[in-house]
């Protein structure tokens, strides 16, 4: 009985020290998990573009939200390295090619000919 128990025992330690089939088995399940998750991603990306009756329009637009994140980070990223340079100007822009007919301004006078200056926050 001893010697079976020191063999169960010896066995046991072996499979505990290698760990390699339980690595390949989260790996295998972790692929295959992102695997799905980006096929059930394009889907709906793909029936929220082609309005779809499968998704409501709240879920449609929160679809297209996450979809478009990436380029909206992009696009933050290239300003805030575009501003990192000495000209203090990037956000004085030209009033008559910026203002909008439906602006309210109570202040210059809608004569005035000057910029508007937007805040970078």
């Amino acid at each position: 009985m001893g010697d079976t128990l020191q063999t169960s025992i010896e066995e046991t330690s072996k499979r505990i020290s290698n760990p390699w089939p339980f690595r390949l088995w989260v790996t295998a399940v972790v692929v295959l998990t992102l695997t799905v998750t980006v096929i059930v991603t394009a889907w709906a990306t793909r029936v929220a573009l082609l309005h779809g009756s499968h998704l409501t329009q709240a879920q449609a637009d929160a679809v297209l939200s996450v979809a478009t994140f990436p380029h909206q980070v992009k696009v933050a990223l290239k300003q805030v390295i575009k501003s990192q340079g000495d000209d203090p100007y990037p956000l004085l822009l030209d009033r008559k090619t910026t203002e909008k007919s439906h602006w309210q301004r109570s202040f210059p006078s809608a004569s005035d000919t000057g910029y508007l200056l937007f805040s970078g926050v």
